[in-house]
């Protein structure tokens, strides 16, 4: 997986209006996607599909989490901070996101040639117990 920084935190300058009407919206959502395979209350394991081009909305991550990419493939993500970052993965590839205290809110976006699917596993018992950062805080 190489993971390369586009924009720094604090600076939305290059960000399209319409993304940061949703933020100040705050249309935010709860659910990681449309398909949750499996959920308990120690976890949930969602599955993520999108076709080129296609972006799931911004969302909350509240919980540790773990995701497989499935078919390899090139995302964008754009975090609350400002932060846009680039990952391209490669079919199996695998990590895991200690939240830290801090909730994230992101979206995700498919900008490869080709439908890019991921497994997230939410782990619940690890849930971050800090109200979310304030979004007018960097916007």
């Amino acid at each position: 997986m190489k993971r390369i920084e586009l924009n720094q935190i604090g600076n939305f300058d290059p960000w399209d209006g319409d993304k940061i009407r949703e933020l100040k919206d705050n249309k935010i959502a709860e659910r990681i996607s449309d398909k949750l395979l499996f959920g308990n209350e120690e976890m949930n394991l969602w599955e993520i599909t999108l076709e080129p081009n296609a972006r799931l909305p911004f969302r909350l991550h509240q919980y540790n989490y773990s995701w497989t990419c499935l078919t390899g493939g090139m995302v964008l993500s754009r975090f609350d901070t400002g932060k846009i970052e680039l990952t391209c993965y490669e079919k199996g590839e695998s990590a895991y996101c200690n939240i830290n205290q801090e909730r994230i809110i992101c979206d995700l976006e498919n900008i490869g040639e080709a439908p890019v699917k991921f497994t997230l596993i939410e782990y619940k018992n690890l849930k971050v117990e800090t109200p979310p950062r304030p979004i007018v805080k960097y916007l």
